[in-house]
């Protein structure tokens, strides 16, 4: 059995009013028996409202919780025989439209079979599908509503379903209540994974993607307020702990794929998630912060900068998965 965050999604809309706190529990409650609220529109929805997708689209009410999993819901696949083609941006929301129609097709011009997408919370995934040409998008559709719970949106997974079809997929919350100042003012922020589980459709090979948007660099921003213990240091390392325990769980299924804005340097020590992905054996392809961590026996055959409408590049990187399967 599956936690209770594991409901199926109806083919229903969200309603977009924001509930009490005994309506949120109710709420929740009916989400899981399958009795959820239905709209005509589709805004990102909170806690309280139901699920947005089809069934097959995967979770609703995941990573609410610090850590929380679940069993996952996929086949073990079998070994790869060929390349894939990633793309990796952090696109911040307040992006023009036009301009983040321009980064998707950069990101896409290559007919990628995944694009792993930070800051795009305000973004309807319809829109994003429509934009982006044949790709299918994930994201958990319950808003986290509690203090941290603002970057709760803000990863997403595509993915050709020509290519591939979803098995599973869901959000873990990583990182809870990390403080710090930005531009002289106080925030509280959780960080979350959002990972999708993806079988070949013309083999039985899986592959898992994950998108991931870590807190800002402690060592550059340690400052936090009040005396709250651990320190953001500390916090980071313990949210990367977790994303490496996803990863090691996600690995049973066939090989990970980890892509997004890690806010951090691999010469800046044992901390970092270019350390923490080294220690299971994960090489990386990076632009600054940007990063794609790829499994042991998987190669990088192609790599480049993408130039997208952010505060950072993007970056565009072929693998070879040839003979890479589970992890045992």
């Amino acid at each position: 059995m599956l936690e209770n965050s594991r409901s199926r999604r109806p083919r229903s809309r969200p309603s977009t009013g924001l509930l009490t706190g005994a309506l949120v529990a109710t709420a929740l409650l009916l989400s899981q028996a399958g009795a959820v609220p239905t709209s005509s529109v589709d805004p990102v929805p909170t806690a309280a409202t139901a699920a947005t997708e089809p069934a097959e689209q995967g979770r609703a009410g995941s990573g609410l919780e610090l850590g929380r999993m679940g069993q996952v819901d996929a086949r073990v696949g079998r070994k790869h025989d060929g390349r894939v083609r990633v793309s990796v941006a952090n696109i911040p929301n307040r992006t023009s439209k036009r301009k983040m129609r321009v980064s998707l097709r950069r990101l896409t011009s290559d007919r990628q079979d995944f694009v792993l997408l930070n800051e795009v919370g305000s973004r309807d995934l319809g829109w994003l599908e429509q934009h982006a040409g044949p790709y299918q998008a994930y994201r958990d559709p319950v808003r986290d509503t509690t203090r941290g719970g603002s970057q709760s949106m803000n990863n997403v997974v595509m993915w050709r379903p020509k290519r591939w079809e979803l098995l599973d997929a869901g959000r873990v919350k990583v990182v809870d209540d990390d403080r710090g100042y930005r531009a002289g003012e106080e925030f509280v922020w959780d960080r979350y994974v959002t990972w999708a589980v993806l079988g070949r459709t013309t083999s039985r090979a899986v592959v898992s993607v994950v998108s991931l948007h870590m807190p800002t660099n402690p060592v550059v921003y340690p400052e936090q307020p009040g005396k709250d213990k651990p320190s953001r240091k500390r916090r980071w390392k313990q949210g990367m702990a977790r994303v490496v325990d996803v990863v090691q769980r996600l690995a049973k299924h066939g090989p990970v794929l980890l892509g997004g804005d890690m806010n951090s340097h691999p010469h800046q020590g044992k901390w970092t998630a270019a350390a923490a992905m080294g220690r299971i054996g994960h090489g990386y392809a990076k632009e600054e912060v940007m990063y794609l961590f790829h499994p042991p026996g998987s190669e990088v055959v192609e790599h480049r900068r993408v130039e997208v409408h952010s505060d950072h590049p993007a970056l565009s990187t072929t693998l070879d998965l040839t003979g890479v399967g589970p992890r045992r």
